[in-house]
């Protein structure tokens, strides 16, 4: 993690003077934060994807026969 910084509670830490299991939580929350704003993303396309399909159910009901 070459001489990156991190802030934990107002307090900075330069990763490159953390133990072997500090910088393996840092990376472990850094992968976590990326996966978590992955899912949003996807959450999005559907949620959005649901609204149009309901969309076009409801104008095909209301269609008269």
């Amino acid at each position: 993690m070459n001489n990156q910084k991190i802030m934990v509670n107002d307090k900075e830490y330069d990763t490159e003077n953390l133990n072997g299991e500090q910088n393996y939580l840092v990376q472990q929350i850094a992968d976590l934060s990326q996966q978590l704003s992955s899912h949003k993303f996807k959450i999005d396309q559907i949620m959005v994807a649901q609204e149009v399909f309901s969309a076009k159910l409801t104008q095909l009901l209301e269609e008269p026969e």
